[in-house]
């Protein structure tokens, strides 16, 4: 392991490199086990070279059959101020697809949970879940108590990885680019406009609008060419009308991705610690990976690690598998061998000890010729004396 670190230490080569640099130098036995061992086990190296990424099979939503029950809400910006606003809230609905943007002067806790209690629930009644990213405006101790207050739970995805809120995620690209289409610097004015193309436009998966999954009926836009007949219902008659027609809705299936690469590394499944890929912006010199963290659970999309005492689920896509020498694991449950020597027992006569001395010698002549897989070394009968 000494000769290992001189040669290694240098400037941290690969696996195959390290193997020939030492294995012309030195000799002894399973030298190239030994340092292929010892190189995967690198901390260093593991820490700052880059290798294939984690790239796990896309997961779908599950299916709502109510609007207005699942819905999932965000933060974007900043953006140039106009009217003393920088921010933006953003709901969607998981079933319509309905969308809410409302512009923010902050991004404080107290402004979030107003805004989202004066524009979307006071509209269309409590959801069952909320589903949020990690930001600090809705792990809050209000957003949490306004939650138990009206009923919902808040379910926040993993850290930097925003494909877990794809639905709201997607959604953002559209707005951002309809706002900059407007090319106006007041773009708090021309935000009502752009959320009136996005809830009357057709939409390829279901054939239909916004508005009409919503309403039961599209939107009247400005310059329509021809009106609609007349149709003369009283109230009773077109709400039950109405009614009969949303029961007929249901979701439909997920759109299917085009096929992608799936890479999940073999040992991420079994490994006790990870590496955990940092995605935020880095300094220039700083490790592209952090860790090595020991697994607490195992699911199918993220794992449970323990970092600083606390544990926080990472999505897999983050995470490649630490190789750690034995000596670097913590091991609490192997107990300490009892080293102090065995006196003989005074009760025994001298024949009996001499048996006694004999059987030990044979059992640890025996348990000495082993493998290392374990199976015993039987020797031809000439080499035994």
């Amino acid at each position: 392991m000494h000769i290992f670190q001189k040669f290694h230490s240098l400037a941290h080569p690969g696996v195959k490199s390290t193997v020939k640099q030492i294995a012309s130098r030195f000799i002894w036995l399973n030298i190239r086990k030994d340092i292929t061992q010892w190189a995967k086990s690198c901390i260093h190296c593991q820490k700052n070279k880059i290798n294939r990424h984690t790239r796990a099979q896309i997961a779908t939503y599950k299916e709502v059959d109510d609007r207005f029950s699942v819905i999932h809400i965000d933060i974007i910006g900043p953006f140039p101020t106009s009217e003393g606003k920088t921010y933006c809230l953003t709901c969607i609905d998981r079933f319509t697809c309905w969308i809410e943007v409302i512009p923010l002067a902050n991004v404080t806790a107290e402004t979030g949970a107003r805004e989202f209690y004066d524009h979307w629930i006071s509209r269309f009644g409590m959801p069952y879940r909320v589903i949020t990213d990690q930001g600090s405006q809705f792990r809050s101790e209000l957003f949490k108590n306004i939650g138990v207050i009206c009923g919902f739970k808040v379910c926040t995805t993993t850290a930097y990885h925003p494909q877990c809120n794809g639905k709201i995620e997607r959604i953002h690209r559209t707005l951002k680019a309809a706002i900059r289409a407007h090319n106006s610097i007041k773009w708090t004015q021309t935000l009502t406009t752009v959320l009136l193309g996005l809830r009357s436009a057709l939409r390829g998966d279901t054939n239909y609008t916004i508005a009409q999954m919503v309403y039961g009926q599209p939107i009247r836009l400005p310059g329509e060419f021809f009106e609609k007949p007349k149709s003369i219902l009283d109230t009773d008659t077109f709400a039950k009308e109405l009614q009969k027609q949303m029961q007929l809705l249901k979701p439909l299936d997920t759109r299917r991705h085009p096929s992608q690469k799936i890479f999940v590394h073999k040992d991420l499944h079994t490994c006790t610690h990870v590496f955990i890929r940092i995605d935020r912006v880095r300094k220039p010199l700083e490790p592209p990976y952090d860790g090595p963290f020991p697994v607490v659970k195992r699911h199918d999309k993220y794992f449970t690690v323990t970092i600083k005492g606390k544990d926080i689920n990472i999505s897999i896509d983050r995470l490649k598998p630490a190789y750690l020498l034995l000596t670097e694991v913590d091991a609490p449950h192997h107990k300490k061998l009892d080293t102090a020597p065995t006196l003989p027992n005074e009760n025994l006569t001298a024949h009996q000890e001499t048996e006694k001395q004999e059987s030990d010698l044979l059992d640890k002549d025996v348990q000495k010729k082993t493998t290392r897989s374990g199976r015993r070394v039987r020797f031809p009968a000439r080499y035994k004396d």
